[in-house]
């Protein structure tokens, strides 16, 4: 199984919330705090996406499984950004802000 690959081989993974700042999202396994992670975010306002680097900053535990059926555990991970250029800021800064508003 796996988390999803686009086609130039990097992980699919859900949003849950976007800012200038950081990033989190859902993904199947625990990720160590402190890991640092390479993203590439597409956005429908740019070509090329964001490419940046950020470190985890918090591992959301998945709820407990209290009816018996089996299911695949989805950790929240929040990830703070630390190398992403000013004009990618101020893109996702203005999506975010648009969206608000709507």
């Amino acid at each position: 199984e796996g988390t999803p690959q686009d086609s130039n081989g990097w992980e699919v993974v859900t949003i849950r919330d976007l800012s200038e700042g950081g990033i989190s999202f859902n993904y199947s396994e625990k990720i160590a705090l402190g890991a640092v992670l390479e993203f590439n975010i597409g956005l429908p306002s740019t070509t090329e996406g964001v490419h940046c680097l950020g470190v985890v900053r918090r591992i959301d535990e998945p709820p407990s499984n209290r009816t018996g059926i089996k299911k695949i555990p989805v950790y929240g991970i929040a990830v703070s950004f630390t190398e992403i250029e000013n004009d990618k800021k101020e893109t996702i800064k203005a999506l975010v802000e648009k969206l608000h508003l709507k």
